[in-house]
């Protein structure tokens, strides 16, 4: 049977696990967590969210699996304990909860039941989002389906007793819910085929509206409420959706939680992001110096640290991406090869390995040291970490290069490109590039082949955009006119030729990308969602990330008509 434990003091001990977690004091959360998280599925289920923080600082691909078993065990836990809650008068008094509204039609046995299956489902949310970002697309569909509908009933009983459940349930429910839509926007879209079978709908402003509030409330599921918000705001495709709102959601977020943990590294990390996404790497450089500078800190005082993540590896890598984004070449390849030494040297699982490979390759190309890029972009293949989804993104990069040492001029383009940086630079950082851009097309007569001169036309159109988009137009509309595939910038649009498009090259969905975004941002909408749906349509090699923007789109425009 479950041991008699005050809820108050339980609460309170879990929302000070917390604090200590998210300020980079490890040891002391682990201190209230662990002696307890054997026999009390809450403490459980804290201390898997404690050792995916650390993990997360260390990218590594295998503590990713190891995380998915800590909250199968936890949800296994809460399943057990269903059951076994001891009726005591002493017992489930909340701190939020007045005396005089207590319970009503709810007994302590109940509430704790209803507690223990919030639980299940988060634990069987967090395994199946473990698995998509470990490939294992069937099982995480499988837990998927089984999530939604813990969380469907959860959410139910929600809208239904929301006044009569403490503060600290509805927003444990509150916080699942919110993350299961907003987990589904990561997923792949045949997972989502799966769910919609099943009768899901998915509703993101639902999600987020769920996070805002547990978040600002200040609970047990606050900070990592913060960070599904940041997810969403910062890292899901907006598709044709206005960014700055979201920006400005983000930056609120980002405000209040480096307030509540000024010593953590986790929101100076995403704080480096929304840097980056407004186009100031400067401020981005100086953010991601504190989140490092926090972890070194941590590092040294806390034993579960180091012993988990190797350091900084993680926010290391950002800090060689920001580099990269401004263009500091040379110190941008110099951090990529100081990280992969120590990934080498640890044999560590790290995430992005093939991903390094291909940034200083292309770091070197912008170096004119073409003998040391040639050597790095042959490397790719080896090195990268097959359970990554990044660098199974990057091995689609490379197939894109070819083996042709004519692309591999065009490497930092594509990766820029790829990574959306691009599109987020400021105007002097694009017309830096422009120019670099024209002296390697002058250089290594990129213009003289239609694959490199396409390739060239897509980033011109990008580093236009925002200062002409007349111009940008024209780069895009004869990088397509090197194609022979009907679309709508011919008289064959239109055909039942569309319905059933060739294999082609992977640059084409990309460019009639771009000029439907750009068509629906001037109003054409008529256009816009003709060249999104070939974009849809056309069967050329696509990454997961680039489907669900196109499709996020499309739904998008059709939801806006």
């Amino acid at each position: 049977m479950l041991s008699e434990h005050d809820m108050v003091v339980a609460e309170e001990e879990l929302s000070q696990a917390v604090a200590k977690c998210w300020n980079n004091d490890f040891d002391g959360s682990l201190s209230v967590l662990k002696p307890r998280s054997k026999s009390d599925p809450r403490y459980a289920m804290e201390l898997a969210c404690v050792t995916l923080v650390r993990d997360m600082m260390s990218a590594d691909t295998g503590s990713k699996m190891r995380l998915g078993k800590m909250f199968g065990s936890a949800g296994e836990l809460a399943s057990s304990q269903k059951d076994k809650y001891t009726e005591s008068s002493s017992i489930f008094t909340f701190l939020q909860f007045s005396e005089s509204h207590r319970h009503k039609n709810w007994s302590s046995a109940d509430l704790w039941k209803l507690l223990c299956e919030v639980i299940e489902a988060d634990a069987v949310l967090n395994l199946a989002m473990s698995q998509v970002f470990t490939q294992n697309y069937i099982y995480a569909g499988l837990n998927f389906r089984r999530a939604w509908s813990c969380y469907h009933s959860l959410h139910k009983i929600l809208k239904s007793h929301q006044s009569s459940l403490p503060l600290s349930i509805c927003d444990r429910i509150k916080y699942g819910v919110g993350a299961f839509y907003v987990a589904l926007s990561l997923v792949p879209s045949t997972i989502l085929v799966v769910l919609s079978a099943l009768g899901f709908v998915a509703n993101a402003e639902v999600g987020v509206e769920y996070l805002r509030d547990v978040f600002h409330g200040g609970g047990v599921r606050s900070a990592v409420a913060a960070l599904v918000l940041l997810f969403y705001y910062l890292f899901i495709p907006s598709g044709l959706e206005e960014s700055t709102q979201k920006l400005v959601a983000a930056e609120s977020v980002l405000d209040l939680a480096c307030q509540r943990y000024p010593n953590n590294s986790y929101f100076f990390g995403f704080r480096n992001f929304h840097c980056r996404k407004i186009g100031d790497t400067l401020k981005a450089l100086t953010c991601i110096d504190t989140a490092i500078n926090n972890a070194h800190r941590a590092a040294e005082s806390n034993e579960f640290v180091s012993q988990g993540t190797r350091g900084t590896l993680l926010l290391s890598y950002m800090r060689a991406d920001t580099l990269f984004m401004d263009q500091q070449w040379e110190e941008a390849a110099q951090a990529y090869k100081k990280i992969s030494e120590e990934v080498q040297q640890e044999r560590h699982d790290f995430e992005f390995t093939g991903t390094m490979a291909l940034a200083q390759c292309a770091a070197h190309v912008m170096l004119h040291n073409y003998t040391r890029a040639t050597e790095y972009l042959n490397s790719v293949e080896e090195v990268s970490n097959r359970n990554s989804k990044q660098d199974i993104q990057t091995l689609f990069l490379v197939r894109i290069l070819g083996q042709d040492r004519t692309k591999m001029y065009l490497a930092a383009y594509l990766v820029l490109y790829t990574s959306r940086d691009m599109a987020h630079l400021g105007e002097q950082a694009r017309e830096k590039l422009l120019v670099s851009l024209s002296a390697m097309d002058e250089r290594h007569s990129l213009s003289s082949r239609k694959d490199t001169r396409a390739m060239t036309l897509l980033f011109k159109g990008c580093l236009l955009s925002s200062r002409s988009i007349n111009q940008a137009l024209s780069s895009w509309l004869e990088a397509l006119s090197l194609f022979k595939v009907h679309g709508p910038h011919n008289k064959k649009f239109g055909s039942n030729e569309t319905d059933n498009l060739p294999v082609v090259s992977p640059l084409l969905p990309l460019l009639h990308y771009e000029i439907g975004e750009l068509q629906y941002r001037t109003g054409h909408n008529s256009a816009a969602e003709a060249h999104l749906t070939i974009c849809k349509k056309l069967k050329a090699e696509k990454t997961d990330t680039f489907i669900n923007r196109c499709n996020r789109a499309l739904h998008y425009l059709h939801k806006s008509k």
